[in-house]
């Protein structure tokens, strides 16, 4: 088990993401096969769909595609990506305590 250092006492300039519901409604999750592996399906994120609507989440720069370099290798990190997946369900949440709360005064 590892840890990252999450303690305010080690963080500046703190706000709210901009990402949320809305960004999670244009993100397409896909099933696919690797080139560059063992062939198994697995499931994610295309890094190329995902900079179109939340950048801060891809990494870009040099790497490898079936051995051979490439200058425009993105790379992904779905772990970065939870807090926009809490902030969409708390947006979500929202909506629903809303709609709840209005359906119980029009049956009143």
């Amino acid at each position: 088990i590892t840890y990252s250092t999450s303690s305010r006492l080690v963080k500046e300039d703190i706000e709210e993401i901009p990402y949320g519901l809305e960004a999670i409604k244009k993100l397409s999750a896909k099933k696919y096969k690797r080139t560059d592996g063992d062939k198994n399906d697995e499931i994610g994120f295309i890094a190329d769909e995902v900079k179109t609507v939340a950048p801060q989440y891809v990494k870009e720069g040099k790497g490898f595609v079936n051995g051979n370099p490439v200058t425009d290798f993105k790379s992904l990190s779905m772990m970065r990506m939870i807090p926009m997946l809490v902030k969409a369900l708390q947006e979500a949440d929202d909506k629903i305590d809303a709609l709840e709360a209005r359906i119980k005064t029009l049956e009143s």
